[in-house]
């Protein structure tokens, strides 16, 4: 059984105080905490009660479970606290094998990737087109001036 209880469907008005109010006449709350919403600083309608005992939270869950506050029906459970991190992992191995992938093995400069890669992955400016390009001549202009 747990201490904590989930409290849904709160008035907006509601803060913690008056959560912790509510639920002090059945039994002794360590702690009412009502969740805000970071952008606009207002209750989002829900909230948690922390109870010292067991058996004050089942008497609270037991009597709040058909109460109307401010006109809504208000959602009476118990909470039990999530572990951290994901329930389970994805791991990609490649089909061929079951040994996990290994990253290709560095080499030393730093165009060395580009140097060692086939002409067809050449990178396109390793080697420069001379199509349209004789001496002195820019295929956009006509004739280039000459040097000073």
């Amino acid at each position: 059984m747990a201490k904590r209880i989930y409290v849904g469907n709160l008035p907006w008005s509601y803060g913690s105080t008056e959560l912790e109010q509510l639920f002090k006449q059945y039994g002794d709350v360590a702690a009412a905490e009502v969740i805000m919403d970071r952008e606009t600083g207002r209750s989002r309608g829900f909230g948690f009660v922390y109870f010292t005992s067991t058996r004050a939270a089942q008497k609270a869950k037991e009597k709040m479970a058909d109460v109307n506050i401010d006109g809504m029906k208000v959602r009476i459970d118990y909470s039990v606290t999530r572990g951290g991190g994901p329930k389970w992992a994805f791991v990609w191995t490649p089909h061929s094998s079951n040994t996990p992938l290994q990253p290709p093995p560095l080499q030393e400069g730093l165009f060395a990737a580009a140097e060692s890669a086939p002409p067809s992955l050449a990178l396109p400016h390793s080697q420069p087109s001379q199509v349209g390009r004789e001496e002195g001549k820019d295929p956009r202009r006509g004739k280039l001036p000459a040097p000073p």
